[in-house]
């Protein structure tokens, strides 16, 4: 069985794209996505290598690296970290697991597919969704993914921040 637990409970819900210029500019995420495009080359993706933690430590927390994987025409993605504040808004630390290890099915799927779609199109994209949480039913956040490739075209590491939208500063 895929993922460690299943209910309804478990799945993202009412997830709507969003563009960033619907966010704050003082939140973390506009502020990863500033540095972002101050890494990117001007015609290519930035590099992982490029991306240097000691520029962003604020951010740091909230972020969660995945490892795209490549096995014939197929796409997979493994967690590669998950920053603390990350890992406690989920309810976990998914180092080292693919997506649908540490995910039940339908989130996993929903996950891969924006994943999926990140690497498809190698821009940074963003949704906001309600977010299961232990407390109560659900958070409303926005998720943001960002794409980075060692060849600056093909979309080796996907960089991502999940934060509560009441996390925001306006």
């Amino acid at each position: 069985m895929a993922g460690d637990q299943g209910s309804d409970r478990d799945v993202y819900a009412d997830v709507v794209a969003v563009e960033f210029a619907d966010i704050a500019d003082a939140s973390e995420i506009m502020q990863f996505h500033a540095y972002w495009r101050s890494i990117a080359k001007a015609d290519a993706l930035p590099a992982r290598r490029d991306m240097d933690p000691v520029d962003i430590p604020t951010i740091i927390p909230w972020m969660f690296l995945i490892d795209v994987l490549r096995a014939d025409d197929t796409l997979d993605f493994r967690f590669r970290l998950i920053g603390t504040r990350n890992g406690d808004l989920v309810g976990q630390d998914a180092t080292g697991k693919r997506v649908h290890d540490a995910f039940p099915e339908a989130t996993a799927n929903l996950m891969s597919r924006s994943y999926a779609e990140v690497v498809a199109e190698g821009r940074p994209l963003c949704w906001r969704a309600s977010v299961p949480d232990t407390d109560r039913a659900h958070i409303e956040c926005y998720r943001a993914l960002f794409p980075f490739a060692a060849d600056g075209r093909t979309v080796d590491i996907i960089a991502g921040l999940l934060m509560p939208v009441d996390n925001i500063r306006r």
